[in-house]
């Protein structure tokens, strides 16, 4: 038998899931219940993990580039003024 609570939403949370109803042709509820089990899982999935392993999916995902950049940024701006230069010579 299942247990009827209250829940207060403020707007915005009230129109997403009214829209996803729509979507989703589920019900209020339905959409409820699903979203605690989506997050019990995640909760019992990262439970007791150190936050090295929280975070394991995303360390080494960006790729920001040589690491030389910040010790050649002089070079590097001077190039790029320089071909800034050069391009409004040459269209003026």
């Amino acid at each position: 038998m299942m247990t009827l609570i209250s829940v207060r939403l403020d707007p915005a949370t009230r129109q997403t899931l009214t829209r996803m109803v729509g979507v989703t042709g589920k019900s209020r509820s339905q959409l409820v219940r699903e979203a605690i089990q989506h997050m019990s899982a995640r909760i019992d999935a990262t439970e007791g993990q150190s936050p090295y392993h929280r975070m394991a999916g995303l360390i080494g995902v960006v790729d920001r580039g040589p690491g030389s950049r910040a010790a050649k940024s002089e070079a590097i701006l001077r190039a790029m003024f320089a071909e800034r230069r050069a391009l409004r010579r040459s269209s003026g």
